[in-house]
């Protein structure tokens, strides 16, 4: 359905309302749309036309396009970080996750002077992650961060496959099956940062398959004490195994104002709203407020 016969219970103020769009700014649109739809709409006959839309806006926003650096706005974020960082000597780099090198490698390239720490717990995965990355810049270590310090399941459909989480993902509806594939080691970041002598976090860069909130509470210490300056994760699918929200991550991070990560930009998150729950793969950049350019 398209076109005035997608819109037929609300007939007549809709064609009314584009022939004053030029005369109306943006916001004005929307809430006189809002204000309509909320009225006449959800009907079974507009019903397919507005889901179809749905779909489209969130591809428009960019939930789902987290997956891939070359795609998500990951680039646009790493030379926007880089911008900031230029006159620094050192840029160090937490790349939270590092699957098989290619955050670690995008850090590197768009960022000269970065030092990058790497943490993928994966004894598979870490294998082609040190294959794969051999520069200088970069020291990798075969253990993952949380809240606490142990050791863990990590449930994959084999060791090293990417989407390895420490929950038991239920994925059937996508033909997968997560099942406990390796036994890993986790240590706190804070513990970490004392043992390495590192002060300062200039980038956090998480994508754990849900474990982001366990990470930053782990991180206590850094963050109370403002030494972390910008955190990048990831908020999709995987936080509904974890049980865990973009409320929670939200207020864990009252000290940094949150962006989305668009491909050719960052789009402010201006205040938390239920709407924001969206469970398709998107990353966020947080900046500390302390932090100028």
């Amino acid at each position: 359905m398209s076109g005035p016969d997608a819109c037929d219970t609300v007939r007549g103020r809709p064609w009314t309302l584009v022939s004053k769009a030029p005369h109306m700014d943006r916001d004005a649109i929307i809430h006189e749309l809002e204000a309509l739809l909320r009225e006449r709409g959800a009907t079974v006959e507009a019903y397919q036309f507005f889901l179809a839309l749905h779909r489209l806006a969130l591809c428009g926003i960019g939930a789902g396009a987290g997956a891939d650096v070359d795609t998500s706005g990951e680039g646009f974020a790493l030379n926007y970080l880089a911008g900031m960082f230029k006159d620094q000597r050192e840029v160090t780099v937490f790349d939270v996750g590092g699957n098989v090198g290619r955050y670690t490698k995008a850090v590197l390239a768009h960022i000269p002077n970065a030092r990058v720490y790497a943490f993928e717990p994966s004894p598979a995965a870490y294998a082609s992650f040190t294959a794969n990355v051999s520069d200088p810049r970069c020291k990798a270590f075969n253990f993952g961060l949380s809240d606490s310090s142990g050791s863990a399941e990590l449930f994959a459909p084999r060791p090293g496959a990417g989407p390895a989480s420490l929950y038991a993902r239920r994925l059937d509806h996508f033909g997968i099956e997560m099942k406990p594939v390796e036994t890993i080691s986790l240590r706190r970041l804070d513990e970490v940062c004392a043992e390495n002598g590192i002060g300062r976090i200039d980038l956090l860069k998480i994508d754990a398959e849900g474990h982001e909130l366990a990470i930053l509470a782990g991180a206590g210490d850094m963050l109370r004490s403002g030494a972390v300056r910008a955190i990048q994760f990831e908020f999709g699918g995987s936080n509904i195994d974890a049980r865990t929200y973009f409320q929670d991550l939200w207020y864990a991070l009252p000290d940094f104002s949150v962006h989305r990560i668009l491909r050719d930009g960052l789009a402010r998150v201006e205040a938390y709203r239920e709407e924001d729950e969206i469970f398709l793969a998107q990353n966020f950049l947080a900046l500390s407020r302390n932090f100028q350019a």
